[in-house]
């Protein structure tokens, strides 16, 4: 029985130190994502209501830097646009612009090289801000776009190699803040969302 367990892990051990060297000598990779978000709450007008939010899209930029096999922190940045309800905005074309910063660990099975995919979980902090535009661009009310509020990110996900420097990362990511408007809502910001990623090793 210790025999086996112990031609388990230096097999795990075997697989993690291939999956390493093949990411190179920098363990640096860089990530473009894009995607459906899928509201799970309303979305704070910024003027003490809330409105319905429609399902939005999204893209974004992220780095990772894996400091141990399997274990990785990430930081990107990412922008959201979701339709807004017809009982929002007066009545006009409008759509609520989420946006900001994301931070965090990720963890993944290196088992790229066993079974052709890895998966991973994410978790991390989150600044962003809201904003209720019109069809031009422009703020439907001078404090509709919020002040950087913090709120945090989990995720999952699997990792797809298309060869040593490029993988294919489709996942699934929770996202929830409260929106500072200088204290006229306590009403949060909760979404899913749901992307396709091509990552490259540096």
């Amino acid at each position: 029985m210790k025999r086996l367990v112990s031609s388990g892990l230096l097999a795990v051990a075997l697989v993690a130190a291939a999956e390493v060297q093949a990411q190179g000598i920098l363990p640096f990779s860089v990530e473009a994502r894009g995607g459906l978000a899928f509201p799970t709450t309303d979305f704070p007008t910024g003027n003490g209501g809330v409105g319905e939010a429609e399902n939005g899209v999204g893209f974004g930029v992220n780095a990772t830097f894996s400091f141990l096999p399997g274990i990785a922190v990430y930081g990107g940045w990412d922008r959201v646009t979701f339709g807004a309800g017809d009982n929002v905005g007066g009545g006009s074309e409008s759509e609520f612009v989420d946006q900001g910063f994301a931070v965090g660990g990720k963890l993944s099975l290196p088992l790229g090289l066993l079974v052709g995919v890895s998966p991973w979980v994410k978790g991390g902090a989150l600044i962003r801000t809201l904003d209720l535009q019109g069809d031009d661009g422009v703020s439907l009310f001078a404090d509709d776009e919020s002040g950087r509020s913090t709120g945090f990110e989990v995720g999952a996900g699997v990792d797809i190699p298309l060869g040593l420097v490029l993988s294919f990362t489709p996942g699934v990511t929770y996202r929830t803040y409260k929106p500072d408007f200088g204290g006229t809502s306590d009403n949060s910001v909760s979404y899913v969302d749901v992307s396709l990623g091509l990552r490259a090793r540096i």
